[in-house]
């Protein structure tokens, strides 16, 4: 897929008619639109190095940092109770 493209499970929402014909209601057409034309014109197509430079090391892939953090039981129910 190239930059600026819809994946196939978004292309109802790239021509206003095919929108339409999925039952996206006429008001919701535009804004979809444009988001979709926003967030897939590929301006966000390259990597940085801004988390390395604001934290002052590497990111930590984001499973890692899942599995880690759900092992502290941090997420847990109980966890979530004495937040109440």
């Amino acid at each position: 897929m190239r930059p600026g493209e819809l994946p196939p499970f978004l292309a109802a929402y790239a021509p206003a008619d095919a929108a339409l014909a999925a039952g996206v209601p006429a008001e919701e057409i535009e804004p979809l639109s444009d988001l979709f034309a926003r967030v897939l014109d590929g301006h966000n197509a390259h990597l940085t190095d801004g988390v390395e430079l604001v934290l002052g090391r590497r990111p930590r892939d984001f499973a890692d940092y899942a599995h880690d953090t759900a092992a502290t039981g941090v997420w847990s129910p109980a966890a979530a109770e004495g937040l109440r």
